[in-house]
């Protein structure tokens, strides 16, 4: 229950963060005639910046996410090497909510429509890989976020670990954990 209290207590006090995210490794997705990704990504081997005023940016590597409250992301895969990365834009609050859980009720990633974000950021559309405006899922094997204006939390399975700006890389190799 603490996500649902985090959630609730978000949403009191919610304000939009203007931020500036960098890109490293974006993943570019092919789609058949029904807007489904196929095959694996190309990975652009430049630099995508871009600058927007967002309710939240969440970075993932597992489907699930919020804990009990599960919420997945189609499309995500543990092993794909990649960074799940979403970005809510800012909006009136009664649209946010609605547009999450639209994000959240799909079953399969799907091949965005034409919209403002991408005649700002064209290499974007093709990386995308939700048709909801306004929430953006791209891949990507870095990620750097910078808060412009003041220094914003960052947190870490739902507690506070650090402020921007912050840096998210998809680790060389697994990492070993011995457990009881």
């Amino acid at each position: 229950m603490t996500y649902a209290a985090a959630v609730a207590k978000a949403l009191q006090s919610y304000t939009p963060l203007e931020v500036e995210l960098h890109f490293e490794g974006l993943a570019i997705y092919k789609h058949d005639a029904a807007g489904q990704p196929v095959g694996k990504p190309s990975i652009l081997d430049k630099t995508i910046t871009m600058r927007r005023k967002v309710a939240q940016v969440t970075i993932v590597n597992s489907p699930v996410f919020w804990g009990a409250l599960q919420a997945t992301v189609p499309g995500v895969n543990l092993h794909d090497r990649l960074l799940d990365i979403i970005v809510i834009e800012d909006n009136r609050l009664e649209k946010l909510l609605h547009k999450i859980l639209n994000f959240f009720r799909r079953r399969t990633a799907q091949k965005a429509e034409q919209e403002d974000w991408y005649t700002q950021f064209p290499e974007l559309l093709a990386a995308e890989r939700t048709n909801i405006p306004g929430i953006h899922h791209v891949q990507a094997r870095d990620i750097t976020i910078y808060s412009c204006g003041k220094r914003a939390e960052v947190t870490l399975d739902g507690e506070i670990r650090g402020q921007t700006p912050i840096h998210a890389r998809v680790a060389d190799e697994a990492l070993n954990i011995i457990v009881p």
